[in-house]
């Protein structure tokens, strides 16, 4: 009975899953799609889909993980326990060192915010920064942890990214890719490779739910 009830939360789980990527992809594929150069003269407030690529070179070590790439930026992630029942989280930004931007083929370049660069679109696509290293600080105790995340962009990968178009605080001139939602992210690849990966995920996941589904009935 007990292999019965986990074969039926697995396949909620998949079916649940299933149902927030399709509704995600439905939200993207509905988002007008603008290369780095039509991002300049887009509206504040709209939310878009961007192509390009990561930059082609120089290609650098990142400072932690020495991970070939041709940029990089830490994240410092402090959890701390209050009580038992309430603990909080901060993040600090690292300074980025090489060149993160998202590149169009005409030499213009779009800002994506750190949410947008390193949270996944698509389950089995790697966003276009992608965690290489963590290390926890020594010193972290029970009721405090400290770590230290670097994420790195591989050279000359073609990126989709989803977000919302943004002025920058102190440039209201100049535009960034913001994070909005849960739609919001970015994925390795061309549209028409994430619109195949997409199919493919449904299938995979419809698939998974059918079968833990039978199984749950077969155990009962």
């Amino acid at each position: 009975m007990l292999l019965a009830v986990v074969a039926g939360l697995g396949a909620a789980f998949l079916a649940r899953a299933a149902v927030r990527l399709a509704r995600r992809w439905r939200a993207v594929r509905r988002r007008p799609v603008l290369t780095c150069a039509e991002f300049a003269a887009a509206t504040p407030g709209t939310a878009v889909v961007v192509v390009g690529r990561t930059a082609v070179g120089p290609v650098v070590s990142a400072a932690r993980s020495r991970t070939p790439c041709v940029g990089y930026q830490s994240v410092f992630i402090r959890n701390r326990t209050v009580s038992d029942n309430y603990s909080e989280s901060t993040i600090t930004l690292g300074p980025e060192q090489g060149d993160l931007m998202l590149h169009g083929d005409d030499g213009a370049t779009v800002v994506l915010a750190h949410e947008v660069r390193t949270r996944r679109l698509l389950l089995s696509r790697n966003p276009m920064l992608v965690a290489a290293a963590e290390i926890e600080d020594p010193n972290s105790s029970r009721h405090e942890q400290r770590i230290e995340r670097e994420f790195v962009a591989s050279a000359d990968r073609p990126v989709v990214a989803t977000g919302v178009v943004a002025t920058v605080a102190w440039d209201p001139g100049r535009l960034i890719l913001d994070r909005r939602n849960g739609v919001d992210g970015s994925a390795e690849g061309t549209v028409d490779d994430l619109s195949q990966t997409f199919t493919w995920e449904i299938i995979l996941l419809v698939i998974g739910t059918a079968a833990l589904a039978g199984l749950a009935v077969l155990l009962v």
